[in-house]
């Protein structure tokens, strides 16, 4: 058994011992659903698409080359040995790559060089699962899922070099399984645990808590952004939550909303559009949620690992089998072949020039070449 599902286990069994002991107090929920509500036909996008047969265009010589991977090949690729079991990859302002991982810690690549901060060097590390991640300017947080010692936020001060653990108390975090780490406009940090949503701005905390709908199951958060328009998102396992500052709207699928209420990642475009990958199938909210055909679009269906959108607002869709991206008029596919995997991993995330870096089964691959679709403009109806 892996790490990650040994911890997802051992976390549902402490989210049911949260979930059935936590005091729902004070915010309002709206447009809530009944789990056994009767299933509302999905919105479905049923326009053609044309796949492009050779998916890769002109080479980009700006991209990394790792391990001495000649740098004209479409595909670099860092072997497993010296980063493992990814779950998020983000960048930062100024072009550097984060990593968190499942118990192997924190990774950076600065352009040049490569850091890790691991649990055998830094005591301060936790050994648990680094599921949850958000990056600004001068700071990286970064939560733990619970394990037996309980889960930390953990925050790395990047000019100097510095950690700081925040650990569960009353004056401070109010849970040990943390998830939903975002960034607000304002600057303050969001994060949800059992039975709240902490919010920390530097100096200090408060509190949502969570009232009326104990199907917030947060230990299934599996991640979270904030809109253009201030609106904080949750992924979870019992559908979409939103929070506008005074309330909260849950997006289901018994509502006709979404094809699965598994939501396993979020992504957000210049439009404001809210794109949702889920284990059944991709959904886009511009206002109205709208489904993918699977007929129509067989490259969307299924457990989706991740979903995210690049500098031109082209759509990047994570499987096991493909990495699909998408510009709303054509389609390029890329199997984990083409880096000599049985399959890919489970998140994608891009840097400051636009390469794509995907987590692969046994190695980290970045993408050398231009996708050879255009950015597209989609108009949903």
């Amino acid at each position: 058994m892996s790490q990650l599902h040994f911890n997802k286990i051992l976390i549902a069994c402490l989210a049911l011992v949260l979930v059935a002991t936590a005091c729902f107090q004070g915010v309002r929920f709206t447009d809530t659903a009944q789990s056994n509500a009767t299933p509302v036909p999905l919105n479905l996008i049923t326009q053609d698409v044309q796949v492009v047969e050779n998916p890769l265009s002109g080479t980009r010589l700006d991209c990394p080359v790792m391990d001495g991977v000649n740098a004209l090949t479409a595909w670099a690729k860092l072997d497993y040995s010296r980063v493992q079991y990814i779950n998020i990859i983000q960048s930062d302002s100024h072009g550097r790559m984060w990593l968190a991982t499942d118990g192997r810690g924190l990774t950076m690549f600065d352009g040049k060089e490569w850091h890790n901060w691991q649990p055998e060097t830094r005591e301060d590390m936790s050994y648990d699962a680094l599921r949850t991640m958000a990056v600004s300017e001068k700071y990286v947080y970064v939560g733990a899922y619970g394990s037996s010692d309980g889960g930390n936020l953990l925050i790395y001060d990047i000019e100097k070099d510095k950690w700081q653990t925040i650990e569960p108390s009353l004056q401070a975090l109010s849970g040990n399984v943390i998830g939903g780490l975002a960034i607000s406009p304002d600057g303050e940090v969001f994060m949800a645990t059992g039975n709240s949503i902490n919010i920390y701005n530097g100096a200090s905390w408060r509190y949502i808590q969570l009232s009326d709908r104990p199907g917030f199951l947060m230990f299934m958060v599996e991640d979270a952004l904030f809109d253009h328009e201030g609106n904080y998102w949750l992924a979870t396992s019992t559908g979409l939550w939103r929070y506008d500052g005074k309330s909260w709207t849950t997006f289901t699928a018994q509502k006709g909303e979404l094809p699965s209420n598994s939501v396993n990642a979020l992504a957000l475009d210049s439009k404001n559009r809210i794109w949702a990958a889920t284990v059944n199938g991709l959904s886009v909210y511009d206002g109205t949620w709208h489904t993918f055909s699977v007929e129509k679009y067989p490259w969307f269906k299924g457990w989706l690992l991740d979903v995210e959108i690049d500098s031109q607002d082209r759509v990047w869709i994570v499987d096991r089998d493909e990495i699909t991206v998408f510009n709303g008029k054509e389609i390029a596919v890329f199997t984990p072949n083409l880096v000599s995997d049985p399959m890919w991993g489970e998140t994608i995330g891009f840097d400051q020039l636009g390469c794509a870096w995907i987590d692969g089964f046994s190695g980290l691959a970045i993408l050398r070449e231009e996708v050879a679709i255009d950015p597209g403009v989609y108009e949903f109806k």
